[in-house]
């Protein structure tokens, strides 16, 4: 069971959200973030609009699943108790709003240029993986061509060996005619 703090800070969450301008039927509570390295984590309030991921974790909140959401590409506004404490909240003030959308505008600006270079690479990357199997494929075609020139040399040297035992087969064969024909 929540408690009235942290209702009291979900709640200032999803005002928060709804000020940066994200409508409320894209917020979710007690939503399930699956990681890129297969980890799970519930976290109290999810918005994926207009392209941003932003998380609110309220209370307390572990600094390695900050780090890990926060790793793997999420906004996390992170509200903790010590605001019910310094705050009489019950609404935002205008300068937090202001100061919130800024760090909104600017996280968001990071995140689109994390995308581009993202994607930079991913174009990049495929561009290698493609030269590299082009070359591996001409490697092994060369290698084809280089066994069966192999196997075209050994042909001809068998066809060698084999000229050269019957020519020593006639030499001997020669000599042993002249040699019958010299005693006689």
């Amino acid at each position: 069971m929540e408690t009235e703090g942290h209702l009291i800070l979900k709640n200032l969450g999803r005002r928060i959200l709804n000020g940066f301008g994200i409508p409320g039927q894209y917020i979710q509570e007690e939503y399930s973030v699956f990681l890129r390295n297969s980890k799970k984590y519930i976290v109290d309030l999810y918005a994926d609009y207009n392209g941003m991921k932003i998380i609110v974790e309220c209370g307390q909140l572990n600094a390695e699943k900050l780090s890990e959401l926060r790793n793997d590409g999420f906004f996390v506004l992170y509200l903790p108790y010590s605001l019910l404490k310094e705050f009489n909240i019950n609404l935002v003030s205008e300068e937090m709003k202001k100061a919130f959308q800024e760090n909104i505008r600017v996280l968001g600006h990071l995140y689109e240029k994390h995308l581009e270079l993202k994607e930079e690479i991913e174009r990049k990357s495929n561009h290698l993986e493609e030269k590299f199997k082009a070359d591996l494929e001409m490697i092994k075609r060369k290698i084809t061509e280089f066994k069966r020139e192999i196997d075209s040399v050994e042909k001809k040297i068998i066809l060698l060996e084999e000229i050269k035992t019957e020519i020593q087969n006639f030499v001997k064969r020669l000599g042993e005619l002249i040699r019958a024909a010299w005693v006689n």
